[in-house]
């Protein structure tokens, strides 16, 4: 068997691509437009997530408050004052889809005309996620002192149906996201401001001297 000699003029060449070759032009251009396609893929998910279902530090649950209950306006002394009790309904509506909400405590106090009838402490709350429910708040007042002007003022929004209170209440809740920046998770203090009617004028007789 004779072997044949080879020409090394006549060996393959490695290919090679000028930057002017239009086929290397589509090649990198391929190459990067992958690369960034691959990229924005990688991060949708997690966009999406940042933004559907990480609450910020403004997403707190929706809160109101209604009076169910009130005693002790009628009870007015030779030294104006009243001893109110108020039983408070406060309904809590948490609508994030991946984590529970707590605050940990609170204030509240009523007041009418801007002086404070009866306050208390508001008690540590949990709510689990998408859901909703009720607690109670009873603040209580003891000797307020009421001047003749607004007894006779309140006496008469009694009768007329208009009579207000202002119920302030301030929520003081630590991180309920530990997974999220620091920036977003800081403890946080929410202030709730409502003017409640007072309600059937059978609860109340106030006695103007």
């Amino acid at each position: 068997m004779e072997r044949t000699a080879v020409d090394v003029d006549d060996a393959l060449e490695p290919m090679c691509f000028s930057d002017d070759d239009p086929l290397t032009r589509f090649l990198y251009k391929a190459h990067t437009v992958l690369l960034y396609t691959l990229a924005v893929g990688s991060m949708l998910p997690v966009v999406v997530y940042v933004v559907f279902f990480v609450p910020s530090i403004d997403d707190v649950p929706d809160y109101t408050i209604d009076i169910a209950a009130f005693q002790g306006l009628n009870n007015a002394t030779l030294g104006h004052t009243v001893s109110p009790t108020f039983d408070l309904t406060v309904h809590v509506e948490n609508r994030q889809f991946i984590k529970a909400w707590c605050h940990n405590h609170g204030e509240v106090v009523i007041s009418y005309s801007g002086v404070a009838l009866a306050w208390g402490r508001v008690p540590g709350f949990c709510l689990h996620r998408r859901s909703a429910a009720n607690f109670t708040v009873v603040p209580w007042g003891k000797k307020v002192h009421l001047s003749d002007y607004l007894r006779k003022r309140l006496t008469t929004e009694w009768h007329t149906g208009t009579a207000k209170v202002n119920v302030d209440m301030k929520l003081h809740y630590y991180p309920n996201y530990h997974f999220v920046p620091i920036i977003m998770s800081r403890p946080g203090t929410l202030s709730i401001s409502q003017e409640l009617m007072l309600g059937d004028t059978r609860e109340i007789d106030i006695n103007v001297l």
